[in-house]
């Protein structure tokens, strides 16, 4: 299975942290977690107009689960890992 990838993060430096994670197979095929854990104090103005004011689950932490195959989740880093553990479990093969 072929799978695309798209992060936003805190910014182009060592030390950036994730914000959001896209992992996309086909339409009904997906993987879409936003961190809570990433670090403020490297959030600029235009990643609080541009990335944080769009994202889906602005406050709590959610985890929703279209059909096995689509997932959406907010959480830590180590909670976001075992999902997407979880969720990669279903190919045999990725590209």
């Amino acid at each position: 299975m072929r799978l695309f990838l798209d992060c936003e993060f805190t910014g182009l430096h060592q030390h950036t942290t994730l914000i959001s994670m896209a992992l996309y197979a086909d339409e009904d095929c997906f993987f879409y977690a936003e961190f809570n854990d990433y670090d403020p104090k490297q959030v600029t103005e235009w990643l609080e107009l541009n990335v944080l004011a769009k994202l889906n689950h602005r406050e709590k932490e959610e985890y929703y689960n279209v059909n096995g195959k689509a997932i959406t989740v907010k959480g830590t880093k180590q909670q976001i890992a075992e999902s997407l553990k979880d969720w990669l479990k279903q190919f045999d093969v990725i590209e």
